[in-house]
């Protein structure tokens, strides 16, 4: 089955039955401009690709182009078509940068708050026995936050 796996410390910690041309977002909070970026991945050809970045200003190290077309929309700068490869997607998770994975119009947080966390996020095949607790961990977690809104 195809699947989309989120690695941390070497072990499965989220996965996702990704089918080809599926999307998923990551989002964080960066560390020097203290703004939400957001950015759209799809899996290709058995593989991630980085689709569109979205954020709203210019700091250090952020190019003034990128992909086929950039525009601003809704004060945020998008930036569309990149068509990278990025698999696997390797992610430096900070406690104070709030990572999340987009999915379903659900998001997903990355909850490491002892250390900043390497984590590896990759397009895959396995099989649903073998990858079922981080299939079952994400909804888990929205059911009980939503189980603690209401206690």
């Amino acid at each position: 089955m195809p699947l989309l796996v989120v690695n941390h410390d070497n072990l499965p910690y989220y996965a996702f039955v990704m089918p080809e041309q599926t999307t998923f977002q990551m989002r964080w909070r960066h560390s020097v401009e203290k703004e939400v970026w957001y950015e759209t991945y799809r899996r290709e050809h058995a593989a991630l690709m980085l689709d569109q970045t979205r954020f709203k200003t210019f700091g250090a190290g952020v190019p003034s182009q990128g992909g086929a077309r950039t525009e601003l929309v809704d004060g945020f700068v998008v930036m569309r078509g990149f068509s990278r490869r990025v698999d696997p997607l390797w992610i430096q998770v900070a406690p104070d940068e709030t990572y999340a994975l987009g999915w379903g119009g659900a998001w997903f947080p990355f909850y490491f708050p002892e250390r900043a966390s390497l984590v590896h996020i990759t397009a895959t095949r396995g099989t649903l026995i073998h990858f079922a607790p981080s299939l079952v961990r994400p909804w888990l977690l929205k059911i009980n936050k939503a189980l603690n809104v209401f206690s």
